[in-house]
């Protein structure tokens, strides 16, 4: 069958799917393909999905498979099933990816960040800070994206290209749930931030000495990781983290 033909044929059991649905497959298609079931649960469930009955109806109509393996269950999916909802989300605005909901191409994510286009339409941001010699972001760059729940810059091991803020980060999204910054280059987050609502956070081989002043409500944080942060000084209480 054409690519084509078959891009149809998935298109139609996407288009049956509810809008909770279709946000959960989205978020899996631009972001959480390859992540643990438990994992995507406490993330997307954050969000105020029902996100175990939407994973079951994703499975049953076959957008999205279990993997199962080493006492670990993950969520993968068809390259053909990614590759249309990527097509789904750049159908949301053609010419500006900074008013698109989510963020997976390099090149769209490097057009948003180093023009400062992001929109309150961005939900998530992922990036391989590898795949580009250099990047500086403005302190501002995240200003517009008030609605971001998921920013996540990675990069290959060893490599140690970084994301580089010369005038620091004026602030954070404060809806954010996963924020994963490898290779952080600030001494703390923005004094602005509120973690409350964080359920993963992790800032490995930073260059973080401290993560905030005073005392933040961390009852959503599940997970962090600030390994290999050699400058580290202190930590916060992580007493009321869940």
């Amino acid at each position: 069958m054409p690519h084509a033909k078959i891009q149809n044929v998935l298109r139609l059991s996407y288009d049956r799917l509810d809008r909770e649905e279709k946000n959960i497959f989205l978020y899996i298609a631009c972001l959480l393909k390859g992540y643990e079931v438990q994992q995507i649960i406490a993330l997307l469930d954050a969000c105020g999905f029902s996100t175990i009955i939407g994973l079951k109806v994703l499975k049953d109509k076959a957008l999205i498979i279990e993997a199962k393996g080493a006492g670990k269950s993950m969520v993968l999916m068809h390259d053909l099933i990614q590759e249309m909802g990527w097509e789904i989300v750049r159908e949301e605005c053609i010419e500006d990816p900074g008013k698109r909901s989510r963020l997976w191409d390099p090149n769209d994510v490097h057009q948003v960040l180093t023009n400062n286009t992001g929109t309150k339409a961005v939900k998530s941001i992922t990036l391989n800070v590898s795949k580009f010699d250099e990047l500086q972001l403005s302190p501002q760059v995240f200003g517009r994206m008030q609605q971001l729940k998921f920013l996540k810059f990675t990069q290959h091991y060893g490599d140690e290209k970084i994301l580089y803020l010369p005038q620091g980060l004026e602030s954070l999204p404060n809806d954010l749930l996963l924020f994963q910054w490898v290779s952080y280059p600030l001494k703390s987050l923005p004094q602005s931030f509120c973690a409350e609502n964080l359920v993963e956070l992790k800032l490995t081989s930073s260059r973080v000495e401290k993560l905030w002043d005073g005392v933040q409500n961390i009852q959503h944080l599940k997970k962090i990781d600030l390994s290999y942060s050699k400058y580290l000084l202190e930590l916060p209480d992580f007493s009321k983290a869940s």
